[in-house]
């Protein structure tokens, strides 16, 4: 390390993020946690573990209880840096990366360890694709959320207590957690059974609104516990229903590919709904959202009188390299298919698709179909 012999790691990753601040860029550090005060310098690395099931349990509850202190943005060697070698358990470790402020593999040099998810046999390679996909097409969402643990404190993985401190229930499901505002994650933690690695995860579900399962689209009721059956392709991640929850298309590098088209998926809320949910953006690399560059866009749903009314409001705010057109692609799981002229049945989705072109993204945009 520049200008130091000390091995102290707070004060290393101390000189490693100011380093990492010149010329005007955003600070950023990868490292071992070092104690209290080194949840500034994230993303804080959760060390060698070995590849268990019992050790995937513990990073789940680590990674939620570590927002209580101030630590929010935990990076797990995916898989465990030794040993490891179930395939299933590999693929339900990167299930939970999908719902860490990090998805990243690595493992000790060792032939029988190497990471790269095709080499985990073809059932499993396309189930961690799925979640690589997921990852960037959640993108928007992830962006957002990571904002608001900047400007409100919230941690990004929150157990349920911190939204709902007054429910008894909230502090009964330690394997849960709220990731952002809109994703509720309980991740699978233990071998499935049968041909299929079928697991049955017992899920409360907060109450307030229905949720929804991001990978099957069913619909859960909240304020109940339910059991959830969960292949090896599935993991139990679900959705806020009535609430927009911005994403974009698959993107190969998904961070730095500008937002041209901003998918809005809202699964079905209750009648009398109106929900808010705000976008952020700015240029993912300088410090100039200190001096007020970023953007911030309402999207807002509501359901009235069995109408769905999704609106994109006009974007607030500039930066460097801001797009100023985009299109957009308004997504309504649960509506089923008519005759409407605009939208169309999409099969992935399980319900409508409403395409809008480019336009100015200072032009308001709003769909409303019938519920």
């Amino acid at each position: 390390m520049r200008g130091t012999t000390t091995r102290h790691v707070p004060w290393l990753n101390e000189l490693y993020y100011n380093h990492s601040r010149r010329d005007g860029l955003r600070g950023q550090g990868f490292a071992r946690w070092g104690g209290w005060g080194d949840h500034r310098h994230p993303i804080q690395f959760s060390g060698d573990a070995v590849g268990n099931w019992d050790v995937l349990r513990f990073e789940v509850d680590l990674t939620t209880t570590s927002g209580n202190a101030g630590c929010f943005f935990w990076a797990h060697d995916i898989g465990g840096f030794y040993d490891g070698t179930d395939p299933e358990l590999y693929t339900r470790w990167t299930q939970f990366g999908l719902l860490n402020s990090s998805l990243r593999i690595h493992s000790v040099s060792d032939d029988k360890l190497d990471r790269r998810p095709w080499l985990w046999g073809e059932r499993q390679e396309r189930a961690m694709r799925r979640i690589y996909h997921l990852r960037s097409r959640l993108m928007p969402y992830i962006y957002s959320s990571v904002r608001q643990c900047h400007t409100d404190m919230l941690p990004l993985n929150r157990g349920l207590y911190i939204e709902q401190p007054d429910i008894e229930a909230s502090y009964h499901h330690p394997g849960e957690f709220l990731f952002g505002d809109l994703i509720l994650g309980a991740p699978v933690t233990e071998a499935g059974q049968g041909p299929d690695f079928t697991v049955n995860v017992p899920v409360y579900f907060p109450d307030g609104c229905d949720w929804y399962s991001l990978f099957t689209g069913q619909r859960y009721t909240g304020g109940t516990t339910d059991t959830v059956p969960t292949p090896l392709e599935n993991s139990p991640v679900f959705v806020k229903g009535g609430w927009p929850l911005p994403m974009q298309p698959y993107r190969p590098r998904m961070a730095s590919a500008p937002l041209d088209t901003l998918v809005v998926r809202c699964y079905p809320g209750r009648e009398g709904d109106e929900n808010t949910y705000r976008l952020y953006e700015d240029d993912g690399q300088t410090t100039d959202y200190e001096r007020g560059h970023f953007a911030t866009t309402a999207l807002t749903y509501s359901l009235r009188n069995g109408t769905v009314r999704l609106t994109v409001a006009p974007a607030e705010g500039s930066y460097a390299g801001q797009p100023e057109r985009r299109a957009y692609r308004i997504e309504l799981p649960g509506i089923p298919a008519d005759r409407r002229v605009r939208a169309r049945y999409d099969d992935a989705v399980g319900g409508l698709v409403v395409p809008v072109a480019r336009r100015d993204i200072r032009r308001a945009v709003t769909v409303e179909v019938d519920a």
